[in-house]
């Protein structure tokens, strides 16, 4: 073999290991994206599914959006272990105030706030006006848990007992590319 036939031997072993590298270096940037875009998915699909759940627990009364901070909130029949609480009567007890909202970096973030038993026991859902904003409940020092991240819209319009859902997030890959995902929900509120 000569000296040309190595080098040249050489540089397709070297363009072979360059393909190769490139084709595997891109397939886990692929992955790592999907993944990312998937996980985004997830989160939102879950929060969706918790807030239509809960809402279609409440009654159109006691849901109120507000846009500053974005988000919802209304009242619950259910008592701090998950649990549905009857008042006397056979009616609801209505334990709790939920809020879902977005906060100034972009998570929509669940709180809950358990109510006076005087209102509980009452088995009317209470009206929340005054002290029950998405911006009085986010400046309480509840715990609270993020749903989703990178959330741009949330919206949740009530009418006629039925409650549209509508969210987007976004997330930036590995290239700077935006990915979105908008979801859109309708629950029929049923207390």
């Amino acid at each position: 073999m000569t000296l040309i036939e190595v080098m040249v031997a050489s540089a397709l072993m070297l363009l072979l290991a360059a393909g190769t590298y490139s084709l595997f270096f891109n397939g886990v940037r692929f992955a790592r994206d999907s993944e990312a875009r998937l996980s985004l998915q997830k989160n939102l699909l879950g929060a969706v599914g918790l807030l239509g759940m809960e809402l279609a627990e409440s009654n159109p009364t006691s849901v109120r959006y507000d846009p500053i901070p974005a988000g919802v909130v209304f009242a619950s029949p259910r008592n701090a272990e998950g649990s549905l609480a009857m008042a006397g009567g056979g009616k609801l007890s209505w334990e709790k105030v939920i809020a879902y909202y977005i906060r100034e970096d972009g998570s929509l973030v669940r709180k809950e706030w358990m109510l006076d038993p005087y209102v509980r026991q009452s088995g009317f859902p209470p009206a929340l006006d005054a002290g029950f904003s998405t911006a009085d409940l986010a400046a309480q020092p509840l715990p609270e848990r993020v749903m989703a991240r990178g959330v741009e819209q949330f919206m949740v319009d009530v009418s006629e007992g039925q409650a549209s859902i509508r969210v987007t997030a976004a997330q930036t890959d590995s290239r700077g590319r935006i990915n979105r995902v908008r979801l859109q929900s309708a629950v029929a509120i049923t207390n």
